[in-house]
């Protein structure tokens, strides 16, 4: 007897994710953000009657608070009046939220984490509100700068967002002890990731191990960090005079310890070059190869999911990891595909807007550009000085900081949506 008829099987429908969905409205609703500070940087109050921020200029500053990388601009924050910084420190705060959540979504998807999207919502908030409350404890301005309140909030808010705006009177200190205990703390934490910072909470309290992607995390931070370091000894060592001369914190030619001096830098190069960007310690105008280790840890960056920008490390981690797999006759692993795919778009866009920042802006030179370029894209925010260039200029570094802030989003998005078992790295 003939089987009887069948109606031939449907394929299975992926199951429906409603957090997605709102995801993929909240890009469209941050470049709407972008275009209202736009506008309120244009508006009267912002600066003084009959002196408008152009339109290169509030656009320049707009993506420059809400991307969060904070370059230190001619017309700087703190000659804004109090409806400017007001609207500069909503975008950092709107533009850290934005980076957290839609980041930390995708890598909890891809890492297949059981942690409901709430608690995920709840934790960027928390994180926050707490660097919000350190600000307000503590004075994060350099001591004897005049810096009120809201200077001390603004600062901790930056600084957990891995910006290097300030408003104060004068820029943080390296020889204040909150830049090394506040706010390079607050840089780190924010770069980290919020899936690693919530998989951190969990060991120390839950006491529940860590995924490889936060152990991943961890150990390329430690390690970009030792390496940065020892470069960084290495670079000053060959060039002691440079040292001993001046301090390289500051105008100031008043004498240093040189062992004082050369620590401080090693240290602190690493942690600002990667994605902090605070204005200080420019010693790569006396020595060269500083310039050079400085833009390679802007490529690094922080971690996925985090306010840091550049490559991620786990892209580092996902690209190093390739020919050793290779070897032991191992799949390369779809970790490898996005990483190659984010490194080519990045070099792409790196080798879009520099010739032309040069062709727009030939004063610069090509390593002046190359480095303001590499900033811009990565979210870093250092430059050899405060910069002053106007009109297309202006859009470029824009553009750049734009597009180091949304592609990577992008790509965890992508990654996420693909990704059908549990994934060991997040890229992106």
């Amino acid at each position: 007897m003939p089987p009887p008829n069948r109606q031939p099987a449907l394929p299975l429908q992926p199951p429906t994710d409603p957090t997605a969905d709102v995801v993929r409205w909240l890009f469209p609703a941050y470049i709407l953000l972008i275009l209202v500070g736009f506008f309120a940087l244009r508006a009267d109050g912002v600066m003084p009657p009959g002196n408008p921020l152009n339109h290169d200029r509030a656009v320049f500053h707009a993506v420059n608070a809400a991307t969060l990388t904070g370059f230190q601009y001619s017309v700087h924050p703190s000659s804004l009046f109090l409806p400017g910084k007001i609207v500069l420190f909503l975008l950092t705060i709107a533009g850290t939220l934005f980076a957290l959540i839609v980041g930390g979504l995708a890598v909890k998807r891809i890492l297949r984490l059981p942690w409901s999207d709430w608690r995920l919502v709840w934790a960027a908030l928390i994180c926050q509100g707490a660097a919000l409350l350190i600000g307000l404890m503590f004075n994060t301005c350099p001591a004897g700068a005049g810096a009120s309140i809201f200077d001390s909030v603004f600062q901790s808010a930056a600084a957990f967002a891995n910006s290097g705006l300030y408003i104060a009177p004068i820029p943080p200190l390296p020889s204040d002890a909150t830049t090394h205990t506040l706010l390079l703390p607050m840089s780190i934490l924010g770069g980290l990731g919020l899936t690693v910072l919530i998989e951190l909470f969990d060991s120390v309290v839950h006491q529940r191990p860590l995924s490889r992607h936060a152990k991943i995390v961890l150990g390329t931070t430690a390690g970009v960090y030792l390496v940065g370091f020892a470069a960084s000894l290495l670079f000053q060592a060959l060039s002691p005079d440079v040292v001993r001369e001046k301090s390289v914190w500051s105008a100031s030619t008043a004498p240093v310890p040189t062992w004082r001096t050369v620590l401080l830098n090693a240290s602190f190069v690493p942690l600002n070059a990667r994605t902090l960007g605070l204005p200080i310690a420019p010693i790569h105008r006396d020595l060269p190869p500083m310039a050079f280790l400085t833009v390679l840890l802007m490529f690094v960056g922080a971690s996925p999911g985090g306010t840091g920008g550049g490559l991620k490390t786990t892209t580092l981690h996902a690209l190093l990891r390739a020919p050793r797999r290779a070897f032991a006759n191992l799949p390369a692993g779809r970790p490898f595909a996005f990483a190659a795919v984010w490194l080519g778009l990045y070099l792409l866009t790196l080798c879009l807007i520099h010739p032309l920042l040069m062709r727009f802006a030939p004063q610069l030179g090509g390593e002046q550009s190359l480095f303001l370029t590499a900033s811009a894209l990565s979210n870093v925010g250092l430059a050899p000085d405060r910069v002053t260039l106007t009109g297309v200029p202006l859009y470029l570094l824009s553009a750049a900081m734009f597009a180091g802030r949304i592609i990577p989003l992008l790509i965890l998005w992508w990654m996420a949506d693909s990704t059908r078992d549990a994934e060991d790295v997040a890229i992106g």
